[in-house]
């Protein structure tokens, strides 16, 4: 009576072989993971690219010409490449970007602070708010003819009762002037005017390449800006 259900038990077969797994990509010697980045049109916020250099060390060219995002996960690539490369290493950053999300900016200039590979910034086009505290915060830096850099006290909205919105932009305007107007990074470049004008004026300063690369070429010199 069940004649009729043998074509539909399947007939025995040999247990299938799990094919050979595809070798993974080996760790680069600096103990970060090779950096090969596809371009997503769903994730286009940073790009990275590898080269070998006379040593046959990696060197890498990394592009941020998007919005800087709040979430730190779009840069978990380049926070660990920063910290895990050696002075053997260079990391070109191009910087094209009006700005964004002012802890992740300060959580690259961070990185790039205390990276030991040679890290360059160069700025491009317009490069704005946090933007520009990455770029500052090269080892050298470089302005291409035509860019612009700007340098502003950040914006915010607090949520909640008045005296907790005022504690909140106090300790705001207190972290702008502990890290993101770092008066080590910017002695030099900023004049003490200027950085007043930013901070305390909050007025946004603009500084096209002429006169970027004047204040640069005199603080490799030693001089003042």
């Amino acid at each position: 009576m069940w004649d009729h259900l043998r074509n539909f038990v399947p007939s025995p077969s040999a247990p299938e072989v799990s094919p050979t797994p595809p070798p993974q990509t080996p760790p680069s010697r600096f103990g970060a993971t090779r950096i090969l980045l596809a371009q997503d049109p769903d994730r286009p916020v940073i790009s990275i690219r590898e080269h070998k250099n006379d040593s046959n060390y990696n060197d890498y060219v990394v592009y941020i010409t998007q919005f800087i995002r709040s979430e730190g996960t779009y840069y978990a690539e380049l926070l660990t490449l920063l910290r895990t490369l050696t002075e053997a290493s260079a990391v070109t950053i191009f910087i094209s970007s009006p700005g964004g999300s002012l802890h992740t900016g300060a959580m690259i200039a961070s990185a790039i602070r205390m990276s030991s590979a040679k890290i360059t910034t160069v700025a491009l086009g317009v490069v704005a708010s946090s933007a520009a505290l990455i770029w500052s915060h090269g080892h050298n830096r470089h302005v291409i003819d035509g860019a612009v850099v700007m340098f502003h006290m950040s914006s915010h909205g607090d949520w909640g009762n008045s005296q907790e919105v005022a504690l909140q932009a106090a300790n705001t305007v207190r972290y702008v002037k502990e890290v993101a107007i770092d008066p080590l990074v910017y002695q030099g470049l900023l004049t003490p005017e200027e950085a007043e004008t930013i901070i305390d004026r909050r007025q946004d300063l603009w500084l096209d390449s002429t006169e970027l690369n004047a204040r640069l070429e005199r603080m490799s010199h030693g001089q003042a800006a």
